[in-house]
């Protein structure tokens, strides 16, 4: 439902008055400072706000003109009985209320993304910082998506992916690498052009929500008809065909954990329904992290020393689309720790000496990894080029307790 960025990383837990707040089936949004706006102005305001997000949301219904003026819907998907309510007895906060047996965690939480999905409507007058906490607390309690079927995709069992694998090599090799060493490159895959470029450059226009202290870089989650838009439909393709190469051909290592549908024992892997662009320009990067850490949550008869992992991603694949690039001059290189994928903190690697290699994104070089594996956006140093890449998150989902990590 929510167009979430997805990382590494749970946020922190949120504090006891946001906990609670969101508990009990409301949520404190204080009124920010309106210069020169009278209480009816700002009444009059709020009423359009709310009647906008209602109007906005396919669940959300006003019955009569007294709600309104109420600033109260009811949301029928639930139940008749359950209203919500945005009430604002103290001046200084409106109070986002849900009366109703739709007051648990998961109805509350739901109804607080429908809100967040359309705070454009109210942000100019509500501080929405604990509303967001709420729509992260929700999403981090429930299990991930299990992804796509992996032979769903356009390039499923084609020879060009077979012919990705083979870089002038036999398959078996480039395989082998991937599984003992936990990472390969290869170097034939979609090349990118000037052109091609030019059409990307209108979706890049996103910060993460992770901090600059964490990454600097810009991105954007690609659908297929935007990349067959900007002339990406091969390098989209691609990736996301390689999956079910894998599936086919890749001997997997055993789980005590049943496979989530669409995966099967079978074909464990899954894919997701999009890619991520991302952009660094001088001085961005990404530091040190895991694109599937472990948390401090326990289970029994797990492999990882009873640890449970943050998500679903098995292998990371990173297609780069660099035209002249030196690694020396320009910065930029992704920096892998192989062997790492059982450090608690991914600054362990760096202060343990872990070996390393650093991977220069070159134009149609196409870098496949275990998603465990600690590794950085090491930082560009050129002034006049901009470091692109298209990352896809290939998934393995089982029923090892993993719970879900969406990022506003």
């Amino acid at each position: 439902m929510a167009s979430a960025l997805n990382e590494n990383k749970s946020p922190k837990a949120s504090d006891d008055k946001n906990f609670f707040a969101f508990r009990s089936g409301q949520i404190s949004l204080p009124l920010k400072q309106a210069q020169h706006a009278t209480e009816f102005q700002v009444q009059q305001e709020l009423k359009i706000a709310f009647q906008e997000v209602v109007e906005s949301s396919q669940f959300f219904i006003q019955t009569s003109p007294s709600q309104v003026q109420r600033r109260v819907c009811t949301v029928p998907v639930l139940g008749d009985h359950i209203e919500i309510e945005l009430d604002r007895s103290n001046p200084s906060e409106c109070v986002l209320k849900v009366e109703g047996s739709a007051s648990g965690n998961d109805e509350f939480g739901w109804i607080c993304v429908e809100f967040y999905e359309n705070k454009e409507h109210f942000q100019h007058l509500l501080d929405t910082s604990d509303l967001r906490t709420a729509v992260i607390d929700h999403f981090n309690a429930q299990p991930p998506h299990p992804g796509f079927p992996a032979n769903s995709a356009k390039l499923a069992a084609s020879s060009q992916i077979q012919q990705l694998f083979e870089d002038g090599q036999n398959i078996g090799f480039a395989l082998s690498e991937l599984k003992q060493q936990g990472y390969v490159v290869l170097e034939n895959g979609p090349k990118s052009t000037v052109q091609g470029h030019d059409q990307l450059t209108k979706f890049l226009n996103e910060k993460t929500n992770q901090g600059g202290a964490v990454r600097t870089d810009t991105v954007h989650f690609l659908h297929r008809d935007q990349a067959i838009e900007c002339g990406f439909q091969q390098h989209y393709d691609s990736l996301m065909g390689i999956a079910s190469f894998l599936n086919e051909h890749l001997d997997f290592d055993e789980t005590p954990h049943n496979p989530m549908g669409p995966a099967t024992p079978q074909h464990p892997l899954t894919i997701p329904d999009s890619v991520q662009l991302a952009e660094y320009g001088e001085d961005d990067f990404y530091k040190a992290h895991s694109d599937n850490s472990l948390t401090d949550r326990f289970v029994d008869g797990d492999e990882n020393g009873g640890r449970i992992r943050h998500n679903f991603r098995h292998y990371t694949c990173i297609l780069y689309c660099n035209d002249d690039w030196d690694e020396d001059e320009d910065g930029g290189a992704l920096r892998l720790y192989p062997y790492s994928q059982n450090l608690l903190e991914a600054d362990d690697a760096i202060h343990q000496s872990y070996g390393f290699v650093d991977i220069s994104p070159k134009n149609g070089r196409l870098l496949i990894f275990d998603s465990r594996l600690i590794h950085s956006v090491e930082r560009v140093t050129t002034k006049t080029k901009r470091r692109r890449a298209l990352t896809l998150w290939i998934n393995r989902p089982n029923d090892s307790g993993v719970l879900g990590e969406s990022f506003y």
